[in-house]
C-alpha cells in the first residue's frame, strides 16, 4: 500500500483533530511528504503515506473506499472535534467493542463473545464437542467463565482480535502473491511471530473468542494444593521477609505428598504479594501501614471551635544533645484552634515534667477546657489527674500506639526538628539511619583534621535549649503563614471571641501541681516517701485519709487537705526541714550507694560453713563387730531375690510345688501361707516354672 491520503483522511479515521494528526507526523509515527498542489500553482500541501498508519487504521482505510467518506468539520469551518466512533456495550465486565467489529462474522454472539464463525462445532470452556447450533449466550459454563475474566484478560482478548481481523482485511485486499512475507512484516509491527498469528487465528476460527483466551484466565493454574495456598500466607505472616527457598523447605517437610518446585512457589509468592499490597505492609510495618493504608476521612481540627477548647500534649526526645552528653526530652503541648505550642525541657517525660508544662500554658495563655494527653503514666499519674480535677480541666486519653488521635502536637514536633534542630551544634538526627551518617561525616572530619581538634561542638546546656526553643516560636513559628489554618497562629489566636480563663493567684497553681498522694493520718503523724510529718492540727483527724502534697522548695513542708480538697494544715519533718525536693531526692540516692559499697566490701562466701564443716568432718570407729552379724533371711526375701535375679537376666532356681514337697517328705512350712489362702491353693498346682 504505497498511496498517499490527506490530512482529513486520516483525521476521519483516526477519529482525532488536525493538530493531533500534525503532531504525529512532526515526531515520526506518521510518514508524510510534500505533494505540489493541482490548483494553485507554487504550492504543496501534505500527504501521509497509507504505509505509515498503524494496521487498525489502514484497515479501517480500505473499507472507507468502498463509503465515501463525509465532509470534515475541520474543512467546513467547524471547530469541534470528530467524535470518536460508537460503542456497542457489552454485558460482561464492560467489555467495548467499536461499531465497525461488527463486521467480524455474523455468528459472533456480543452477549459473551464465544460464538465463533464455524456453527458446526462449538465448545464448551473445558475444550469438549457440544452437540447441537453450538453455544448460545446463556451457556452456565461459558458465561461463568466469562464473568471470571479481569478487565485486562478482556483487553488481551480484544487486542488479539484486532490483530488477526486487521491482517486478514490487509491480506485479503493486498495483490501481492507472496502472502507469506506479508504476514511476516505485519507481524513484526505487531511485534508478534507468525506463529503466534496462525496459532491464534486457527483458535478463533474453532473457537471463537473463547480461543483467544490465555489458559490461565478465568482460574488457577497452580500446582500446588488448597492447604499449602494457605499456608504460604500464614508462613509471610509470621515472618515477613521469609524468603522463597525457606518457604519451599518448609513446604516439602509439612507436605510431603504435593512437593512442588522452588520457581512455583516463587511465582506463588510473588503474585500473591503483587495483589495482597495492603498485607504485606502490615505485616512489616503495622505503623507505616497505618499511615499508608488506613482510612483517614474528616478532621481532627475540627472539634476546636476557640482559643483553648482543645490543647494535645505529648512528650518527644530532643534530636540535640546537650553538653553534659545527655539527650533531653521535649514536653510539649499546642492548641488546636490556633496551632499556638508550648514546650518545655526535661530530663526526663515526668509528671513533674507535665506539670510544669501545664503550669506554663496555664500562666501564659489561660486555663484550656480539655487536655487530649498521651497514656504514659507520665500523664496519667495521681499529681496530673488530681491537679486537672481540682482546676476543672476536663482530661482526654488516647489509645496506646494511636498517634493520629494527636496528630498537631506529632506534626508540630517533626516541624521543630526539621526546622530548628537541623540547625543547633549537636544535632544528631532524626532516626538512626541519620544518627549513623551524621557519625560517618564526623568521623571523615576528624581524620582531616588536626590530631586533638573535635569536629563537633556540645555547647548548649538545658537552659539554653530551652531558651532557644521558646524564641524560635515566639518568634518565628507564631508568625509564620500557616497552612491548615490559613494565617499565623497568633492572628488564629486573636480571632478567638470567647473569653480566656485566668488565674488570680499563681501561688494556689503551684501548690495544686506539687506531687502528692493519699495518706491515713496515724498516731505519729504521716509517712509520706520515708519522711515523717507531724502537726499539732493532727488532732480530731487521725485515722483518716486526706490528700497530701510536698513542696519541691522544702521537701520538710506537707500541704494536708481533705478528701474534698478543703484544706487543713501544714505539716513538717524537722529533719528534712530548708531542703529542697531535689535535694532530698539527692540524700537518698547517696544514702543509697553508700550502703551499696558497704555491702560490696564485706567478703561474699563461695561455700556454706555447713558444706565446709561436712568436707572436714571424720567418721567415728564403729562400734558393732563383723563376728557378731549374722545372716536374716526369710521365705519371702529368698523368692524376692530370685525375682531380682531374673529381672537382670539371671536364670532363677526352681523350686517345688507344696505337694512335690510333701511327696518328696520335705519339711513344710504352713506359716508361709498363714496370712495368703488363696496363693496356698494355687500352689498346689504349680509347676516348676
Amino acid at each position: 500500500m504505497s498511496e498517499a491520503i490527506s490530512i482529513r483522511q486520516v483525521m476521519q479515521i483516526a477519529g482525532c483533530d488536525r493538530r493531533t494528526v500534525e503532531r504525529r507526523i512532526k515526531s515520526g509515527v506518521y510518514e508524510a511528504k510534500q505533494f505540489p498542489s493541482e490548483k494553485q500553482n507554487g504550492k504543496t500541501f501534505t500527504k501521509v503515506l497509507a504505509v505509515s498508519l498503524p494496521t487498525p487504521l489502514q484497515a479501517k482505510l480500505i473499507e472507507s473506499k468502498s463509503t465515501p467518506l463525509p465532509a470534515s468539520p475541520h474543512e467546513s469551518g467547524g471547530d469541534s472535534q470528530i467524535p470518536p466512533a460508537p460503542f456497542v456495550e457489552v454485558p460482561f465486565q464492560g467489555m467495548k467493542v467499536n461499531e465497525f467489529d461488527t463486521t467480524r462474522g455474523a455468528n459472533i454472539s456480543f452477549g459473551t463473545g464465544l460464538q465463533g464463525k464455524n456453527k458446526e462445532k462449538t465448545f464448551t470452556p473445558t475444550g469438549h464437542e457440544s452437540a447441537g447450533g453450538g453455544i448460545t449466550s446463556n451457556s452456565s459454563d461459558l458465561g461463568a467463565w466469562y464473568q471470571s475474566l479481569k478487565p485486562e484478560h478482556l483487553i488481551l482478548i480484544e487486542k488479539r482480535l484486532d490483530i488477526i481481523e486487521g491482517i486478514g482485511r490487509i491480506i485479503e485486499a493486498s495483490k501481492e502473491k507472496n502472502k507469506t512475507q506479508l504476514i511476516i512484516e505485519l507481524c513484526e509491527n505487531f511485534r508478534i511471530s507468525k506463529h503466534s498469528y496462525y496459532r491464534w487465528k486457527k483458535s478463533y476460527d474453532k473457537y471463537g473468542l473463547y480461543g483467544l483466551r490465555v489458559k490461565s484466565f478465568g482460574s488457577s493454574r497452580s500446582k500446588l494444593n488448597e492447604a499449602q495456598r494457605r499456608f504460604i500466607p500464614a508462613l509471610l505472616r509470621f515472618n515477613p521477609d521469609c524468603r522463597d527457598a525457606r518457604i519451599w523447605e518448609y513446604l516439602v517437610d509439612d507436605y510431603p505428598g504435593n512437593i512442588v518446585s522452588g520457581t512455583t512457589v516463587s511465582r506463588f509468592v510473588r503474585q500473591w504479594k503483587k495483589e495482597n499490597p495492603d498485607l504485606m505492609e502490615h505485616f512489616r510495618n503495622p505503623d507505616k501501614w497505618k499511615s499508608k493504608y488506613a482510612l483517614a476521612f474528616g478532621s481532627q481540627s475540627e472539634k476546636a471551635h476557640h482559643f483553648l477548647h482543645y490543647v494535645e500534649l505529648d512528650s518527644t526526645p530532643a534530636d540535640v544533645m546537650c553538653n553534659d552528653g545527655k539527650r533531653y526530652t521535649i514536653i510539649g503541648g499546642i492548641d488546636i484552634f490556633s496551632r499556638k505550642p508550648k514546650c518545655y525541657v526535661s530530663p526526663s517525660s515526668s509528671g513533674m515534667g507535665v506539670a510544669a508544662l501545664i503550669r506554663s500554658i496555664i500562666t501564659d495563655w489561660g486555663v484550656p477546657e480539655i487536655f487530649v494527653r498521651d497514656n504514659g503514666k507520665d500523664y496519667i499519674c495521681n499529681q496530673i489527674n488530681l491537679a486537672l480535677k481540682t482546676l476543672g480541666i476536663k482530661a482526654i486519653t488516647v489509645p496506646p500506639f494511636s498517634p493520629e488521635k494527636k496528630p498537631h502536637i506529632e506534626r508540630f514536633f517533626r516541624t521543630m526538628s526539621m526546622c530548628l534542630f537541623e540547625e543547633l551544634d549537636g544535632y544528631i538526627g532524626h532516626n538512626v539511619a541519620g544518627r549513623k551518617a551524621i557519625e560517618s561525616r564526623r568521623t571523615f572530619a576528624k581524620r582531616l583534621m588536626k590530631q586533638g581538634a573535635e569536629p563537633v561542638r556540645l555547647n548548649l546546656n538545658p537552659e539554653d535549649l530551652q531558651s532557644l526553643i521558646d524564641r524560635w516560636i515566639e518568634n518565628i513559628y507564631e508568625h509564620k503563614y500557616h497552612d491548615g489554618i490559613g494565617t499565623p497562629p497568633e492572628n488564629k489566636a486573636a480571632q478567638s471571641t470567647v473569653p480566656v480563663r485566668k488565674l488570680e493567684s499563681e501561688r494556689a497553681l503551684d501548690i495544686l501541681l506539687l506531687p502528692c498522694g493519699e495518706r491515713t493520718i496515724q498516731a505519729a503523724g504521716i509517712s509520706y516517701d520515708k519522711a515523717r510529718y507531724r502537726s499539732p492540727l493532727f488532732a480530731g483527724w487521725v485515722g483518716k485519709r486526706v490528700n497530701v502534697r510536698r513542696d519541691i522548695d522544702n521537701a520538710g513542708l506537707l500541704y494536708v487537705f481533705d478528701m474534698g480538697h478543703n484544706f487543713i494544715c501544714t505539716a513538717m519533718d524537722s529533719r528534712i526541714d530548708g531542703m529542697t525536693e531535689a535535694d532530698f531526692k539527692s540524700v537518698q540516692k547517696e544514702q543509697k550507694r553508700i550502703l551499696k559499697e558497704q555491702v560490696n566490701a564485706i567478703e561474699v562466701l563461695t561455700e556454706s560453713p555447713m558444706e565446709r564443716r561436712l568436707k572436714k568432718a571424720k567418721g567415728g570407729k564403729k562400734l558393732i563387730s563383723l563376728n557378731r552379724i549374722t545372716v536374716h533371711s526369710t521365705r519371702a526375701l529368698e523368692e524376692a531375690q530370685n525375682a531380682a535375679l531374673e529381672r537382670n537376666g539371671i536364670q532363677s532356681p526352681k523350686y517345688k510345688t507344696v505337694r512335690e514337697q510333701m511327696n518328696d517328705g520335705e519339711a513344710f512350712d504352713p506359716d508361709f501361707y498363714d496370712n495368703d489362702p488363696l496363693a496356698f491353693m494355687e500352689n498346689l498346682n504349680i509347676v516348676n516354672r
